[in-house]
């Protein structure tokens, strides 16, 4: 595919910071040309309601603006932002959400933990050229996230809502530092990790790699003290929460440690994570990763524009599809009558979603793996709640909007749930979807000359189908009238026109 620009950005919305990578392709390769990070504190902003406070939001947003001038001239399909614990937790993250992406001037993201994890997987990996089995920890402002991974491919996936941010406010409020803070803080992160430890105990690693801005701190601060020349160690980590304890407060940080101010509060809490971890899956030492989320963000993102087979979602509905034993003959017909239907109608879907209605037919049967009864209801739980790699939260819940929606009610109060912006070629695709199943109720093959002419005039779409296909099709025919009921009081209209269907 011929791009407009040599240019591609990944954007990290992280608890603590924010951070821009600019890359070029040129002829000897990927080229960094950019970077920009800003100390946004967002976890810091949010409250024990979960709601992030003004003063988090005005800093997110001002970064935003200032980020946006450097991606402007970059096409929006070679730009990806992606939100991290902070703004799946927020009560208003929604509205939060809404504000970013003005600022940006492009869409945002949010991801689950898991996806997270992938992405740091992938960033750490690809950089470090590793090819046997890796331990990787990623302490973040809201969340940290343990991988063990071999090669380029990650093994176990975990995510946890423990970060520097969060740790500093439950043990280390107002900055004050105490043995009791750190004593408690520690026992938190054993209790976390603990039902997770045996899966991870099964793989033996040969390296450990620690990554994030908490992780790239804590070796300076280590070498600064001349307790490690290089890397983290088990050891000197705990040697550094006695200095920590002898600081005593958070706003002497900065000055005692040359630790970036903005830093400084969720300093000895990330401290306390990387300890604490070390403790219960007994780290010696460990590697300073400078790759982590921005540069899994890119590489996918590079991934999915090269060439398909890349792209991490197409993986994981070939393995959904395996799991839950969907007939994909069945699948593949549905999903291509339900793009000829929707290539007719005009509403274009952002491009990270253009690819919702495919997945979704291919998927749109797992709910049968359940039980038939409600096959719909089950199918959009399963896909809303499974881990499903690749995918943001907000497409895993289109996706689940439209198998819920398949068949029988329209399920119009979810759709208005949804950013406004996304609502109207979701209602798009989901009329697609639904004639596509409607007209594969038979599971046999149709013949292209038995597929409906399809025109879209003033949100009226109309079906029409030739002679030989009413005769042959009458349960068809039966089903459509009863489908023109549904679609009354709709956004969109449908119209069905051969003889005898009347609306």
């Amino acid at each position: 595919m011929h791009k407009q620009s040599s240019y591609y950005a990944a954007l990290d919305l992280g608890s603590n910071s924010f951070h821009l990578i600019v890359v070029q392709v040129t002829a000897s390769g990927i080229q960094e040309v950019d970077k920009i990070k800003h100390m946004v504190r967002l976890g810091e902003g949010l409250g024990k309601d979960n709601m992030l406070d003004d003063a988090s939001i005005k800093r997110a947003l001002t970064a935003l603006g200032e980020m946006r001038q450097r991606i402007e001239h970059i096409p929006r399909d070679q730009v990806r932002a992606v939100g991290t614990n902070t703004m799946r937790v927020a009560k208003n993250g929604e509205e939060f959400l809404r504000k970013a992406e003005k600022a940006l001037g492009a869409d945002i993201e949010i991801i689950s933990g898991n996806e997270e994890a992938r992405l740091i997987y992938l960033g750490i990996s690809e950089h470090n050229f590793f090819k046997d089995v890796t331990l990787v920890i990623d302490v973040g402002g809201g969340s940290t996230e343990v991988i063990i991974g071999e090669g380029e491919t990650p093994k176990v996936l975990r995510s946890m809502k423990i970060g520097c941010a969060n740790m500093a406010n439950k043990f280390f409020p107002r900055g004050k530092i105490t043995k009791t803070g750190i004593k408690k803080a520690l026992s938190h992160v054993a209790v976390t990790i603990e039902p997770h430890v045996k899966e991870l105990s099964m793989h033996e690693y040969q390296r450990a790699v620690m990554s994030s801005g908490t992780a790239k701190s804590t070796e300076k601060v280590l070498q600064k003290l001349g307790i490690s020349n290089q890397g983290i160690t088990q050891q000197g980590l705990h040697r550094l929460l006695e200095v920590l304890l002898e600081i005593g407060h958070a706003d002497k940080l900065a000055e005692r440690l040359e630790i970036d101010p903005a830093r400084a509060f969720g300093f000895t809490g990330g401290v306390c994570i990387l300890a604490g971890l070390c403790d219960i899956l007994h780290i010696e030492s460990a590697f300073v990763s400078q790759a982590a989320l921005r540069e899994g963000v890119l590489l996918d993102l590079m991934g999915r524009d090269e060439d398909d087979s890349h792209d991490e979602r197409e993986l994981t509905v070939a393995a959904m599809q395996h799991r839950f034993t969907v007939d994909t003959l069945q699948a593949e017909r549905v999903a291509k009558m339900a793009q000829h239907i929707n290539a007719a109608m005009a509403q274009e879907a952002p491009l990270r979603f253009a690819p919702l209605l495919g997945f979704a037919a291919q998927l749109h049967e797992i709910g049968l793996a359940v039980a038939r009864g409600k096959q719909h209801q089950h199918g959009a739980y399963l896909m809303e709640h499974a881990d499903m790699p690749g995918f943001s939260q907000v497409m895993q819940k289109m996706m689940a909007i439209l198998l819920r929606g398949q068949r029988k009610k329209l399920p119009a109060k979810l759709i208005r749930e949804l950013n406004p912006a996304y609502q109207e070629f979701i209602w798009q695709y989901l009329l697609a979807l639904r004639l596509a199943v409607l007209l594969y109720r038979s599971r046999v093959p149709l013949a292209e000359s038995d597929w409906p002419t399809v025109k879209l005039k003033d949100k009226i779409l109309s079906l029409s189908f030739s002679e030989q296909y009413l005769q042959k099709h009458p349960l068809s025919v039966a089903d459509l009238q009863e489908e023109l009921k549904y679609w009354d009081d709709a956004p969109f209209s449908l119209q069905v026109n051969f003889p005898e269907i009347k609306k």
